[in-house]
C-alpha cells in the first residue's frame, strides 16, 4: 500500500477535495480505512474506495516500494521534451506550419507520408507525373534508364574530366599536354600548330626558297628548300634592294648615293643613317627665315614666285603685262597707247585729279582750290594741305570767333 504522505488527495474538478463516504469520526477516533479514497499503484481487497494509479500515453510510473517513492515522468519514447532548445526526439508528425498545414507536401511523382513511428517517408512514384520530365536534355555522366532524352558528358580533345563522385563535383579542366594554358603570361606549353591569325590563316608563311613544316607535336620546322647557302632564312637575293654598299650575296642591288644639296651621316651598322639638306647649296627655311646664305649663282627664276595658294605672285593688269621667260626671266611690259614714259603706270585715260597738266595723260582734271580754301604744296613725296582761308570764311574755335569780317 502506498504511504498516503506522499499522495495528494485526490480533489474534484475546481480544486475541492473529494469527501470521503463516511462523516467525520467522533474527535480521538480514526476513519475506517477500508472507506478511504486512496491512490494505490495496484488494487488491494482491504480497501473498498481506493483508485489504482496508472501510466497513460506517454507517461512512465516508477514505483520504489513500500516507505518510498511513486515517480511518475513523461516517456520520451512516445512525446518530445526540451532540454534548452534541443529536442531529445521529434515526430515527423508534429511538423506543421503555424497555420496549422503539413510543414512537408509531396508534389507530381513525389509523396510524403507519416507512419506510425512518427517516420515521415518520402518517396517518388515515377512515371508522367508533374515532376522532372523523363524526356528532358539532361547532360548526365553515365546512361539512365528512367532518362529518353540525355546527353552524355563526355571530355573532348584538350579537356579532362573528373568524377567526384555522388554528392561530389564533376570537375571540367584543360589537359596541358594538349593545350596550352597561361600561369600569369607565361605558357606552360605552347605548339606552333596553334598559330593562326585572327582570320583563321597560317601566322607563319613560306616564301622564295623557305619552307615552313609543323609537325604533329607542334613544333615548327623552317627550313631553305634551294637558293645560295650564305642566304638560308634572309630575302630574295635577286631583289633590286638599296644598300649603302655592294654586297657579294646579292645579284641585283643598287647602291644608295646622296646628289647635289643633300648630305648622308651613316651611324653604322644597327644604327641609322640620316639624309639632311647641304645648307650650303640649298637654302632651307625655318618659318619664314633662311637658316642658310641665299646666294643666285645660276640665278633667281621668276616662275618660281607663287602663293601659297598656288596662284601666280606677280599679275599684269590694264596695258601692263607679264611675262616669264624660259630661262626665269620676269619680262613686265605696256601695251596700251601713250608715251613709253607711261609704261607700267596708270590707265592713262583715267579721269585724275592733278595739280598741274602732264602729256602723259589724255583725260586729267587740274585741282584748284575754290573761295575760302587755301592750298599748300609740300612737294614731292609729301604732302598737299587744304585750309580754311581765315581772310574769306569765319571760323570758330570754342564759342569766340577768331575773325569777323
Amino acid at each position: 500500500m502506498i504511504n498516503t504522505k506522499h499522495i495528494n488527495p485526490l480533489r474534484k474538478k475546481g480544486g475541492s477535495k473529494i469527501e470521503d463516504t463516511e462523516p467525520d469520526p467522533k474527535p480521538g477516533k480514526a476513519p475506517s480505512p477500508k472507506k478511504k479514497e486512496e491512490l494505490t499503484p495496484s488494487h488491494t481487497s482491504s480497501l473498498e474506495n481506493e483508485r489504482v494509479l496508472t501510466a497513460g500515453t506517454g507517461i512512465k510510473i516508477v514505483d520504489a516500494g513500500p516507505n518510498s517513492t511513486v515517480t511518475v515522468t513523461v516517456d520520451n519514447n512516445i512525446v518530445a521534451t526540451l532540454s534548452g532548445s534541443i529536442f531529445q526526439k521529434i515526430s515527423g508528425s508534429l511538423q506543421r506550419t503555424a497555420a496549422g498545414d503539413p510543414y512537408i507536401v509531396g508534389q507530381g511523382a513525389v509523396t510524403v507520408s507519416t507512419n506510425s513511428l512518427g517516420q515521415i517517408i518520402i518517396s517518388g512514384s515515377g512515371g508522367s507525373g508533374s515532376g522532372a520530365p523523363t524526356t528532358a536534355q539532361y547532360l548526365v555522366l553515365a546512361v539512365d534508364g528512367t532518362l529518353t532524352n540525355e546527353r552524355v558528358l563526355t571530355a573532348g580533345g584538350g579537356v579532362t574530366l573528373t568524377d567526384g563522385g555522388a554528392g561530389g563535383a564533376a570537375t571540367l579542366g584543360i589537359n596541358n599536354a594538349v593545350i596550352a594554358t597561361i600561369s600569369g603570361s607565361t605558357f606552360t606549353r605552347l605548339s606552333g600548330s596553334l598559330q593562326k591569325t585572327a582570320a583563321g590563316l597560317s601566322y607563319l608563311v613560306a616564301a622564295g626558297a623557305i619552307s615552313i613544316v609543323t609537325q604533329s607535336n607542334g613544333q615548327i620546322v623552317i627550313s631553305a628548300s634551294a637558293g645560295n647557302s650564305t642566304n638560308v632564312g634572309g630575302g630574295d637575293p635577286g631583289a633590286q634592294y638599296l644598300v649603302l654598299a655592294q654586297t657579294a650575296s646579292l645579284s641585283n642591288e643598287r647602291v644608295f648615293a646622296v646628289g647635289a644639296g643633300l648630305t648622308s651621316v651613316d651611324g653604322g651598322a644597327n644604327n641609322s643613317y640620316t639624309l639632311s639638306v647641304d645648307n650650303n647649296v640649298v637654302a632651307t627655311v625655318s618659318g619664314t627665315t633662311f637658316t642658310g646664305p641665299v646666294i643666285a649663282t645660276a640665278g633667281l627664276s621668276g616662275s618660281l614666285q607663287r602663293l601659297a595658294s598656288g596662284e601666280t605672285y606677280l599679275v599684269g593688269q590694264g596695258s601692263v603685262t607679264i611675262t616669264t621667260a624660259s630661262n626665269g626671266q620676269i619680262i613686265i611690259s605696256g601695251s596700251g597707247a601713250g608715251s613709253t614714259t607711261n609704261i607700267g603706270g596708270g590707265d592713262p585715260g583715267a579721269q585724275y585729279l592733278v595739280l598741274s597738266t602732264t602729256a602723259s595723260l589724255s583725260n586729267e582734271r587740274t585741282f584748284t582750290p575754290g573761295t575760302g580754301l587755301v592750298a599748300t604744296d609740300a612737294g614731292a613725296n609729301s604732302t598737299y594741305t587744304l585750309a580754311i582761308n581765315n581772310n574769306v570764311v569765319a571760323t570758330i574755335s570754342g564759342s569766340t570767333f577768331m575773325l569777323l569780317s
